[in-house]
């Protein structure tokens, strides 16, 4: 969450890599699984503010095809839906999400 908070875009993105570092360290994948839509979203964003958007779009793409450890629900829904913008401002199309989903 401090990676989200932080105004400073450098420092928000060292935030965020460290948030992704932490989750590669846990030993049991599936008890965070969850998480990585959100935690690659995040470094995407990151990625994005410093103009970095291909390594944004290549965050993203890799945090819609972990969309399907989601459980359904609204917080699944308003995940889905900030990772298909992100791509969108990115100039992904909805065909390329399709093919890259793991629902």
């Amino acid at each position: 969450m401090a990676g989200v908070a932080e105004p400073d875009p450098q420092a928000k993105l060292a935030w965020n890599q460290r948030a992704l570092e932490e989750a590669e360290r846990v030993e049991d994948r599936e008890s965070v699984a969850g998480f990585y839509p959100s935690l690659y979203n995040n470094l995407a964003f990151s990625y994005s503010q410093l103009g970095e958007d291909s390594e944004a779009r290549r965050c993203t793409l890799v945090a819609w095809s972990h969309i399907g450890a989601l459980e359904p629900g609204p917080y699944a829904d308003r995940v889905r839906e900030a990772i298909r913008k992100r791509l969108a401002k990115l100039g992904v199309a909805d065909v390329e999400l399709d093919q890259k989903s793991t629902k």
